[in-house]
């Protein structure tokens, strides 16, 4: 498998709603630092409903493809608006499959959860930069030209849209991701001081949010899907959206 994904060419698709739980795999296994979230989040289905929940259920959602498998994704809002009306409709829900027992190891990632809240950043003008994304690729289809590829398509479908600029959030750590970044037109819009690892990393972290301006195209550019239907057939039968997207 691994020979035919470096042979065959990734196809960058809106996602579908059996593309959900990829999805989720994916910015599980990556939320480390490019490595699995168990030493800091056992519960996967948790950071699934809080990490990528909002977007699914707002946002738009590219997935690339390769060898019928989805090897990665870049997962973005237009506006801020959405994304907090995502979350205000989301929390209830968390709260109540948190009560019911529903995230195994959920306790566990209390001690992140509260280091993450104290360590708050700042974000660029939201007039100027008002959507933002994160995208990830496994590991096993890095290297391979698929991240630029994904973020190249969201950046064009994000102008189609008629956005006028756009912001990240990374770390110093994510070397690879910043140089990506920076070569697809983002600048470091601040830099500052991230506490949250301290428990689980030895060397300081640098939190890092980066901008990027989206000059208007004249036309949709056809090679820039951006439209979601989460009602759609795969493996010859139609999905609906897992929980995360409702």
């Amino acid at each position: 498998m691994d020979d035919e994904r470096t042979r065959s060419a990734p196809t960058i698709v809106a996602a579908r709603a059996c593309d959900v739980a990829a999805i989720s795999r994916i910015a599980y296994d990556t939320a480390f630092f490019g490595a699995p979230a168990d030493p800091f989040f056992p519960s996967e289905r948790l950071l699934s409903d809080l990490w990528v929940g909002p977007y699914l259920a707002a946002g738009h959602v590219l997935v690339a493809h390769q060898a019928d498998d989805v090897v990665g994704y870049c997962l973005g809002i237009d506006d801020p608006r959405d994304y907090r009306a995502a979350v205000r409709r989301l929390v209830p829900v968390v709260i109540g499959r948190l009560l019911r027992g529903a995230y195994p190891g959920a306790w566990g990632c209390a001690r992140f959860g509260l280091a993450a809240l104290r360590d708050r950043h700042p974000h660029a003008p939201l007039g100027t930069f008002p959507a933002h994304l994160h995208m990830n690729v496994q590991a096993g289809a890095r290297g391979l030209g698929i991240g630029r590829r994904l973020l190249g398509a969201y950046l064009a479908a994000a102008r189609d849209r008629g956005v006028p600029g756009i912001q990240l959030s990374t770390t110093s750590r994510n070397v690879a991701a910043v140089s990506l970044y920076s070569s697809l037109g983002f600048v470091t819009w601040s830099r500052t001081e991230s506490t949250r690892w301290r428990r689980w990393l030895e060397e300081p972290v640098e939190h890092l949010a980066m901008t990027a301006l989206l000059e208007p195209t004249p036309s949709v550019s056809a090679a820039a899907p951006a439209a979601k239907d989460w009602t759609t057939r795969c493996a010859g039968r139609t999905t609906r959206g897992s929980d995360a997207a409702t």
